[in-house]
């Protein structure tokens, strides 16, 4: 079996950024006429790359079809919860 190890194998993509960033795509609000064509041929590489340079959050990701998954999500909501309370 192969050894299982902490490694970076996705890029994560928040939807609101991707909506944000196509509807500017759509309406053109680009700089310049370069900028326009590369988009227009590589849209949807575009976007990632883009995205990507702005975004400094790291994720952690675990399949939902796991076993372990249900506690994955309930320690991540314990987290957040605890979060919260902390900052009020």
């Amino acid at each position: 079996m192969k050894e299982v190890k902490k490694e970076n194998k996705y890029l994560i993509l928040k939807i609101e950024d991707v909506e944000n960033y196509f509807s500017q795509f759509t309406e053109n609000k680009f700089t310049t006429p370069e900028e326009q064509a590369r988009i227009e041929q590589e849209p949807f590489w575009a976007v990632v790359n883009e995205l990507d340079k702005t975004n400094k959050n790291k994720y952690i990701i675990c399949n939902q079809d796991e076993p372990y998954a249900e506690l994955v999500w309930q320690i991540i909501l314990l987290g957040e919860k605890a979060k919260k309370n902390h900052s009020e």
